[in-house]
C-alpha cells in the first residue's frame, strides 16, 4: 500500500451470489481496506441488489462491431508477419460475434492450421461454415424461384461436408441482411460486409419484396426448429428450400383480398378448384377403359351416374365439389380399370383437385379404404386415372379428415332441415369457396 500498489479482487457473475453472500459482501464494501479494489462482473446486472449497486461505479460493455474486430485482427496479423486476407478477416469477425478474444483464437488456430498465409477458404474449412459463394448460389436460386438450381446448390454444400444446420443458419443470416437492406437501405453496424457484398445485397433486395423476405425468414426459422428434433437434418432443410422456391404459388394476403373483392355477385361456372380464373378441360385418354366417349358422358352426366344412391343426400348437404366432373371422370376410369380400387376410392371425397396436388379425404370410419389405396398397385391405378383426366401428374394424397365423419354430416343435415330443407347455400358463399378452395364444415344458415 505504501508503494501505491493495490490488491484487486475480480468476482465474476456476481448475480449468482446467495443472499447471505451478498450481506457479507455488503459489509466489506461499506468498510473496504484502503489497499483493496473490487471489480464485479455480471451479465445480469438487474439481479444485483440495489444496496450493492449504489456503492459501485457501473461500466456497461457492449459487443465490438465486426468491422472493428476485422481491423484489429489485420493489425495483429501485420505485427506478427501473417499474410491475412481482408475476406478471411471478415469471416473471422463474423464468427467472433462481437468478441475480440474469439476472433484472436480463430486467427491463432489458422496459423497453426495453414501457416503464415490465411485465406477465407481455409477459415471456412476450419470452422465448418458454409462458403459464402455457395450460400449466395442457394439464395439466388430461392429468389429466382428456381427449384432445380436450389436443390443442386444445396446438394453441393452438403456433399462438400457442410452441416445442414450451419447452412440453414447461413441462409437465415443472409435473408436477415436482405431484410435490413430492404427496410433501412444500408447495412447496420453488426453486418461485416465488403463493398462488393453490399452492392450485391442491395441488388438482390430490389428483386424480392419485403413480404417474401419475411416469409422466407419465418420458414427457415421453423426449419431450424425441426432440425433440432431429428437426426436426419438434411430432409427438413431440403423441404423448406423447395417450399420457398414455390412460394409464388401460395396466396398472399393482398392477393387474397383482391380475389375476394372480385367475387361476382351472381354465381358463375368455375373450371379449376385451385384457380377459378382458369377453366381447365379434362383431357380424356386416347383409348382403354376410360375412352373419350365414356369420359365425355361422365363429364356431362350428373354425379349419380357414378355414385351410389346413398351418396345423393350427402352431396346435397355440403360436400359438393366445384370439380365434380373431373372427380366423376376419375371414378369412372378407375371403375373400368379395376373394380376393387373403385370400391375403396368411392368412399373418399376430393378436397383439393389441382394440377400440382390432389388430396382425397376419407372419414375415420373409412380408414380401411384409405389404407388399401396406399398400396403401390392401387395407388398407381388412381394416379393413372387422375393424370389421364386432368392431363398432368399431380401428387396424390389420401388423408383422414374429421369433417368428413358421420357426426359432422348429421349436424349438417340437421342444419339444412332447420333452414327449410334448402339444397343450395348462399351463392356469395359458394363464390368465396371457389376462390379459396373451401369446404363446408358447418353452415348455421341465415339468422344463426
Amino acid at each position: 500500500p505504501s508503494r501505491g500498489r493495490y490488491r484487486v479482487y475480480i468476482i465474476d457473475e456476481v448475480h449468482m451470489l446467495t443472499q447471505e453472500a451478498f450481506n457479507a459482501l455488503l459489509k466489506t464494501l461499506e468498510e473496504p481496506p484502503a489497499h483493496v479494489k473490487f471489480i464485479f462482473a455480471t451479465t445480469e446486472s438487474h439481479k444485483v441488489l440495489p444496496t450493492i449497486m449504489s456503492r459501485c461505479q457501473r461500466f456497461d460493455f457492449s459487443r465490438i462491431p465486426p468491422l472493428k474486430i476485422r481491423d484489429l485482427l489485420m493489425a495483429i496479423a501485420e505485427k506478427e508477419g501473417i499474410d491475412l486476407s481482408d475476406e478471411a478477416a471478415l469471416v473471422m469477425a463474423r464468427y467472433a460475434d462481437g468478441s475480440l478474444r474469439d476472433g484472436i483464437v480463430v486467427l491463432d488456430q489458422m496459423v497453426s492450421f495453414s501457416g503464415k498465409k490465411v485465406t477465407a477458404e481455409g477459415v471456412y474449412e476450419l470452422l465448418g461454415m458454409a462458403g459464402r459463394a455457395k450460400v449466395q448460389e442457394t439464395v439466388q436460386a430461392i429468389i429466382d424461384c428456381d427449384t432445380a438450381a436450389a436443390a443442386i446448390a444445396l446438394d453441393s454444400l452438403i456433399s462438400g461436408g457442410k452441416d445442414p444446420s450451419f447452412i440453414a443458419n447461413a441462409l437465415l443470416g443472409h435473408f436477415r441482411d436482405l431484410m435490413i437492406m430492404k427496410t433501412a437501405g444500408k447495412p447496420t453496424g453488426d453486418m461485416a460486409l465488403s463493398e462488393e457484398e453490399i452492392r450485391k445485397l442491395a441488388s438482390q433486395a430490389e428483386t424480392i419484396s419485403l413480404e417474401e423476405i419475411l416469409y422466407v425468414i419465418q420458414n427457415i426459422s421453423n426449419c431450424i426448429g425441426l432440425m433440432r428434433a431429428t437426426s436426419f437434418t438434411r430432409a427438413p432443410l431440403e423441404i423448406a428450400v423447395v417450399r420457398l422456391c414455390m412460394r409464388k404459388q401460395a396466396f398472399s394476403l393482398t392477393e387474397a383480398l383482391e380475389k375476394l373483392d372480385n367475387v361476382p355477385l351472381s354465381r358463375q361456372p368455375q373450371g379449376s378448384f385451385m384457380d377459378p380464373s382458369k377453366t381447365e378441360t379434362p383431357r380424356p385418354p386416347a383409348a382403354g377403359p376410360g375412352s373419350r366417349e365414356t369420359l365425355k358422358q361422365v363429364m356431362d352426366a350428373p354425379e349419380s351416374a357414378v355414385q351410389d344412391d346413398s351418396d345423393q343426400e350427402e352431396t346435397q348437404v355440403g360436400y359438393s365439389d366445384p370439380s365434380k366432373a373431373h372427380w366423376n371422370a376419375v371414378l369412372t376410369y378407375v371403375k373400368n380399370r379395376q373394380v376393387s380400387v373403385f370400391t375403396f376410392l368411392n368412399e373418399g371425397r376430393p378436397v383439393v383437385f389441382g394440377k400440382e396436388k390432389v388430396i382425397i379425404g376419407f372419414a375415420r370410419e373409412h380408414a380401411l379404404s384409405r389404407d388399401m389405396l396406399e398400396s403401390s398397385d392401387n395407388r398407381a391405378v388412381v394416379e393413372e386415372a387422375v393424370g389421364t383426366v386432368i392431363g398432368a401428374s399431380p401428387r396424390v394424397e389420401f388423408s383422414i379428415l374429421d369433417f368428413l365423419g358421420a357426426a359432422s354430416k348429421d349436424r349438417q343435415k340437421d342444419v339444412f332441415k332447420k333452414t327449410g330443407e334448402r339444397k343450395e347455400m348462399n351463392p356469395h358463399i359458394e363464390n368465396v369457396m371457389d376462390v379459396f378452395g373451401g369446404q363446408v364444415v358447418r353452415d348455421m344458415g341465415e339468422g344463426a
